[in-house]
């Protein structure tokens, strides 16, 4: 059996990074639309993490209040916390892959990398 205590604190920070996570999307959501609306697309996609984050704490409080009876709660969190590293995965070899290019674009056009 999983640590109530644990599944509590995971909950507890999942929550905190989560609210700083959705203020952070709003901000870029807002700064994003004068950006000819493309520029939203970032912050859409943190405010979504974000929730994903958020739900982490209703089902750790879930499991809390069950007090650690019922394991469909821990799927739960896995299931986000799975969601979650995906987008962020997918978007760090994205971030990479744009790197690459840029470098490669640079010194074919004779720029310097300094």
């Amino acid at each position: 059996m999983i640590s109530v205590d644990l599944v509590e604190k995971l909950g507890k920070w999942t929550y905190f990074i989560g609210i700083l996570s959705l203020i952070g999307g709003i901000i870029g959501v807002i700064g994003g639309l004068f950006a000819y609306g493309v520029g939203a697309i970032p912050g859409i996609i943190t405010i979504f993490m974000a929730i994903k984050l958020m739900k982490i704490r209703n089902s750790a409080m879930a499991y809390k209040y069950d007090e650690g009876k019922n394991e469909k709660h821990i799927e739960e969190i896995l299931d986000n916390l799975r969601v979650y590293f995906t987008i962020q995965g997918v978007l760090i070899i994205v971030s990479l892959v744009m790197a690459i290019i840029g470098v490669i674009i640079a010194l074919s056009t004779g720029q310097e990398l300094y």
